[in-house]
């Protein structure tokens, strides 16, 4: 049987309450701080700081999100506007074909470093886990991310001369917006979206990078070489061959000297 609230401050006091539980788990009701952290870690793999800026809106504008100090840096004006220019930045470098790469050289140290941050981020105060070991997570779950986008990425150039690229990229900038929208609101419904999204992205992978021959390029060494290569292989080598000189007249006989 539901009671109902006698007086309309019962009523605030109700609803107060509700919207508490029903918080994300940064207000630290419920484990799901540590698969928060783990979604936004694995976002950073693909894109270091659109999940950082997703945070610093969720703090600054709603009360999913409660970040204690010194992440709370983020969420201030000065910071959403560092972290709006980084991620259009970050946005476009990554469509246009090898210079992607040179994005994901620099971004190297960068995206698991944005994991290590938005991990401790997502755990602090919250007594799940130590901070440390939290540090150590972010940077395997968004390393491993990472890694596995920039060689991939590599693949697709080589197999498509880059006109893949921008397409990936788009779907790996949909997958981490959504991954890091659903982390900060409803946690366990981003881990069964992340779940078939990664698997997804794999096979787009796979599909756009052709075979694996990245060890057997054999026009490498530009197209002089491979015709040279093509003749000699299989023939044995010729034999160097003197000519002799005819001439066109008979034999000249030396005259005998008259003995003396």
């Amino acid at each position: 049987m539901v009671i109902a609230p006698k007086n309309r401050l019962e009523l605030v006091s109700y609803w107060r309450r509700a919207r508490t539980v029903s918080a994300c788990a940064f207000q630290g009701e419920s484990v799901t701080n540590t698969l928060t952290g783990v979604l936004l870690a694995a976002a950073a793999g693909l894109n270091a700081f659109l999940p950082i800026l997703g945070l610093a809106l969720a703090d600054r504008f709603t009360h999913y999100v409660d970040l204690p100090q010194p992440y709370s840096i983020i969420s201030s004006i000065g910071g959403i506007v560092i972290l709006l220019a980084l991620v259009t930045i970050e946005l476009i470098a990554d469509k246009i074909p090898r210079f992607d790469h040179i994005n994901d050289l620099i971004n190297s140290p960068i995206r698991p470093a944005a994991g290590m941050f938005l991990m401790m981020a997502a755990v602090s105060g919250k007594g799940e886990i130590h901070e440390v070991v939290a540090m150590f997570i972010g940077l395997l779950v968004a390393g491993s991310v990472h890694v596995y986008k920039a060689v991939s990425r590599t693949r697709i150039t080589v197999a498509t001369n880059g006109l893949a690229n921008p397409m990936v990229s788009l779907i790996e900038d949909g997958i981490a917006g959504m991954t890091t929208l659903l982390a900060i609101v409803v946690p366990w419904v981003g881990l069964v979206f992340a779940i078939p999204a990664g698997i997804g992205l794999g096979w787009i992978y796979r599909k756009t990078s052709g075979p694996n021959n990245l060890n057997k390029q054999p026009d490498t060494m530009g197209g002089e070489a491979l015709v040279v290569t093509g003749v000699a292989v299989g023939r044995k080598p010729k034999r160097a061959v003197g000519r002799r000189t005819r001439s066109s007249g008979p034999p000249s006989v030396q005259p005998e000297s008259p003995d003396a």
